[in-house]
């Protein structure tokens, strides 16, 4: 998956929580390239765990998220690898030939509230009165 670089593979990867355009640690994206924002991928479920979701498989094209897909290198994905620590594991979407990071664990979302509209940036604004400009 991906194209070559220099400096090794591209990779594609969908965020949907800190890592997007408005999210809080987007800078960590300043390397890689937006490719779209405000995508929907289905088949998966969104949680709020405060100041960042986590998102899990959930097997219905009912349910979906939203996020933006990056292109970034070898380098920066080892480094976002680390970013997202022991919660996290990194699995592909196949619908976008992309990478996502979805949560390890199910019993870390029992009782954290499901983001119906599978978007957290806009939970997160609409819940925290922040200016998203």
């Amino acid at each position: 998956m991906g194209l070559f670089s220099l400096n090794g593979m591209y990779h594609r990867l969908f965020v949907y929580g800190t890592l997007r355009k408005k999210g809080g640690a987007n800078n960590l994206m300043k390397l890689a390239t937006l490719i779209e924002e405000d995508v929907s991928a289905k088949g998966l479920k969104i949680y709020d765990r405060g100041a960042y979701p986590i998102a899990l498989n959930h097997y219905s094209d009912q349910e979906k998220i939203v996020g933006d897909i990056y292109q970034l290198d070898d380098k920066l994905l080892q480094l976002l690898d680390e970013y997202e620590g022991d919660e996290y594991y990194r699995s592909k979407i196949l619908a976008f030939d992309c990478w996502i990071y979805l949560g390890k664990s199910r019993t870390l979302i029992e009782k954290l509230p499901l983001i119906k509209s599978g978007d957290w940036i806009g939970y997160y604004f609409d819940n925290n009165s922040i200016n998203q400009d």
